[in-house]
């Protein structure tokens, strides 16, 4: 089985070092991205099979991120998880409107992230909302 890839997307430094050893000792092969432009790039080139995306980037929303990579042929069916610090009501209605299959309010815990990982690869995730 081939190992499978995940882009993570934060501006935060130490958040993106935190999942990536998580991930990584889960034998994902892990992707990083400190901004908007830059996860575009990477998604394009290396069409991860999950992408991580923090909702406050400096050059642009994660919500705008992911609207480009569903507007394009290459990404689109890549599945989007939003990770986000402002978990509010309505979150999730702007989220899937925006294409994430899912979010997770930080600070993340380790297991609940875990297990939205492995649901969103295996399939098992249509729009799930994690605090």
């Amino acid at each position: 089985m081939q190992q499978q890839t995940v882009l993570v997307v934060d501006d935060d430094e130490p958040h993106r070092r935190l999942v990536y050893d998580l991930l990584s000792t889960k034998s994902y092969r892990v992707l990083l991205a400190e901004n908007g432009r830059r996860a575009i790039e990477v998604a394009r080139q290396e069409r991860p099979d999950l992408v991580l995306l923090d909702i406050r980037l400096p050059d642009m929303s994660g919500l705008e991120v992911a609207r480009i990579l569903k507007a394009t042929p290459e990404t689109r069916a890549i599945p989007i998880a939003a990770i986000t610090a402002l978990a509010m009501p309505g979150d999730e209605r702007v989220i899937r409107e925006n294409g994430c299959n899912a979010y997770m309010a930080k600070p993340i815990r380790i297991n609940r992230l875990l297990m939205l990982v492995s649901g969103l690869l295996g399939g098992r995730v249509a729009l799930q909302k994690t605090r």
